[in-house]
């Protein structure tokens, strides 16, 4: 019997200070939505700890309207924090898509940044897929 679960999403992080770096997956969609959520969630519970939220869009080259909702409700609960969120290294299909949402207002979209290479200083975070 062929098992159907999908391999676990891995969010690597790295912390520098106050400042959290998120390197996002190649694919931010209906599969990968609830474990980001949940995962962003997760290190709002140790907000104290950070000022802000840099998520690395380097490697991610295709975004849905699941994986949308799930970075506007994670933008939702970095304000409630008093959290800055940044997106660096938005490629420019990603870019349509925000722009197609209306969504380059909302969003703070660092121009001129290089995907990062996240340092091993913690451990990457697996959630599986529902």
């Amino acid at each position: 019997m062929l098992s159907t679960e999908s391999p676990p999403i891995l969010f690597n992080t790295t912390s520098c200070k106050d400042i959290l770096l998120i390197q996002m997956p190649p694919h931010l969609t209906v599969l990968e939505a609830s474990p980001f959520r949940q995962f962003f969630q997760d290190r709002m519970q140790q907000a104290t700890l950070y000022k802000a939220v840099i998520l690395d869009f380097g490697q991610t080259i295709l975004i849905d309207s699941s994986g949308i909702g799930a970075l506007l409700s994670n933008l939702k609960s970095a304000r409630t924090h008093n959290i800055s969120l940044t997106l660096w290294s938005v490629g420019t299909q990603v870019k349509l898509v925000f722009s197609l949402a209306g969504l380059e207002e909302v969003l703070t979209l660092e121009s001129h940044t290089e995907p990062t290479q996240v340092l091993a200083t913690h451990p990457p975070q697996s959630y599986s897929s529902l």
